[in-house]
């Protein structure tokens, strides 16, 4: 009797073919397996899991640190232990230095105690597992998580958070004409990059062609501005981008940007094909709209004194909708009131690492904020600015586009 037959398997694989859609991908951190290390005249420290070549090592939240220290010589050791430091030092204009130590974890290795009081080790070589702490305290009730590494430099402000590592050995001195002991130490700088995540994925879908079936999936925006002539009406600015605004540093933000009022109250703003229905003509060069993303940089002595500065860490791309385009989309001018539409996407520069974070005397605050400054010439209107606050976390919502190690937690 012939055995049954059976179908062929359908194919399987991870890209989604015609038709179908990914609904959620599950991406495996890739642990390096080179070595760091590094030696003094007595001893060597060895940490497992870095990339090799590496000029430091760097670990992620709650990672293991693992390990060992070899010793050249052992004689006379009385203990060994490892230690975990972290210190925020920054300093403003408005105050001098502060410094603050949100890392202090010190590990006994090996100590004579464990050896009914025997000086010196009988091996040459302590392995070691141990895990750094994610939070920290400092007088709080909610523990703060501690900050990713980082130096930050400008006139107004210079904050920088520092990690390292120290291997230490003493000795019980044996001659007797000195007594005491005496200590040898290796110090090793760490970086320290923990990640996260959104928690909800961010829209691939445009403003107009999601608004009625989800408004939900947008935050809404609001503020107004005046011309400069009393006699024309004021213009309403509507910004709306992702629900949620908690964004990865390599995700592409998507926005959309409506000014509505009467149609000659935004003459300055009408495209010029658009100038032959409008009872006002553009004089001069057209205003200019920028998008970018701005983070905001507070530092604090104990006093209560302040320091802060702003930089940019990307600047959008947009374009106007015609109006036709927008009334073709179910948004057709109502009662003499027209409504203008700009839609476009921003995102961080590659080179911005670092995500929003709180930590004592330290915030990065981010934003993404909206500008509109008129024409050099002919302008009827005051500049105008909209920020949004939002958060950065380093992966993106499927963890496509990491470029920290470590495990990650979910931001919401």
């Amino acid at each position: 009797m012939n055995p049954p037959t059976y179908p062929e398997p359908p194919s399987y694989s991870s890209r989604p073919s015609r038709g179908e859609e990914r609904l959620l991908i599950n991406t495996r951190t890739v642990v390096p397996n080179g070595t760091f290390i590094k030696e003094s005249a007595t001893f060597t420290l060895v940490l497992r899991g870095q990339e090799d070549g590496t000029e430091r090592p760097c670990y992620g939240r709650s990672a293991s640190i693992g390990g060992a220290l070899n010793i050249k010589q052992t004689e006379n050791i009385t203990s060994v232990t490892l230690k975990f430091s972290g210190v925020v030092e920054v300093i403003g204009s408005e105050f001098g230095r502060v410094r603050q130590i949100i890392l202090q974890e010190d590990f006994i290795l090996w100590s004579s105690g464990e050896s009914d009081g025997q000086l010196g080790l009988e091996r040459d070589s302590l392995s070691f597992s141990l895990t750094l702490p994610a939070d920290y305290s400092s007088g709080t009730v909610k523990p703060h998580q501690l900050p990713p590494s980082l130096t930050f430099h400008d006139d107004n402000l210079t904050a920088c958070v520092h990690y390292s590592i120290t291997a230490k050995i003493i000795r019980q001195r044996r001659l007797q004409s000195i007594l005491g002991s005496s200590e040898e130490s290796l110090f090793v700088e760490m970086e320290y990059r923990p990640r996260s995540r959104p928690a909800k994925p961010l829209t691939n879908a445009s403003f107009l062609s999601s608004v009625k079936q989800v408004p939900e999936a947008w935050y809404q925006s609001q503020g107004k501005f005046s011309n400069l002539n009393a006699s024309d009406p004021q213009i309403i600015c509507d910004f709306f981008v992702p629900e949620g605004r908690i964004f990865g540093l390599a995700d592409s933000i998507p926005f959309h940007i409506q000014l509505s009022s009467k149609e000659h109250g935004l003459a300055d703003f009408l495209p010029p094909s658009y100038h032959s229905r409008s009872q006002k003509t553009r004089h001069g060069s057209p205003p200019s709209l920028k998008v970018e993303l701005l983070r905001q940089i507070v530092a604090n002595d104990l006093n209560g004194h302040k320091s802060w500065t702003s930089v940019s860490l990307g600047e959008g791309y947009m374009s106007q909708l015609l109006p036709s385009e927008a009334e073709q989309l179910g948004l057709p001018v109502h009662g003499g009131v027209v409504h203008l539409h700009w839609q476009g996407t921003v995102m961080c520069r590659p080179d911005v690492r670092v995500p929003s974070f709180h930590v004592g005397n330290l915030v990065f605050k981010d934003f993404i904020a909206l500008s509109i400054v008129p024409g050099k010439e002919g302008h009827r209107f005051h500049p105008f600015k909209l920020p949004v606050s939002i958060t950065f976390v380093t992966d993106s919502w499927i963890g496509l586009g990491s470029r920290d190690i470590g495990s990650s937690t979910f931001a919401t």
